[in-house]
């Protein structure tokens, strides 16, 4: 069972520049939408690279988005935080070089499930954050897949 990587939330939710109505405002996600720790791990059951990430607050119960046959999410029922993601590396055919594969993969994958999934734009910066913490991570976060 891999072990959770804990995460500077503070250095991965930078200020982001925005305009709204003409005005230019710095902002910066919620700090409960922050991913406070990160983990990864093959699932020799489902056969699947599994990507979890872990908030401020309790789990909620989450509902399974399926973006393809590859890529599945697991999506806050309430709140529409991400919570994991799945990943079939034997479909990307990802097992011994997963690392090069599989990140930049997921990275496309969670900009598209903004625009597919009509991610509520309150929300957008939980995915994006859960996309840098993947590229930030990604030597611990996949250091099992090659051994699969």
């Amino acid at each position: 069972m891999a072990d959770w990587l804990q995460l500077d939330r503070f250095r991965i939710n930078r200020q982001v520049k925005r305009v709204l109505n003409g005005v230019e405002l710095e902002v910066m996600v919620s700090p409960y939408d922050v991913p406070m720790a990160v983990k990864g791990e093959y699932n020799k059951d489902s056969k699947r690279f599994v990507i979890e990430f872990q908030y401020p607050s309790e789990r909620e119960s989450v509902a399974e988005e399926s973006l393809d046959h590859t890529v599945k999410m697991g999506v806050g029922k309430q709140s529409h935080r991400l919570y994991e993601i799945s990943v079939d590396v034997h479909a990307l055919e990802a097992d011994s070089i997963g690392l090069k594969l599989t990140v930049p993969f997921i990275a496309k994958r969670l900009e598209e499930a903004i625009e597919k999934y009509k991610v509520p734009r309150w929300r957008e910066g939980n995915y994006r954050l859960a996309g840098q913490v993947i590229l930030d991570r990604q030597r611990e976060l996949f250091a099992g897949l090659e051994s699969q």
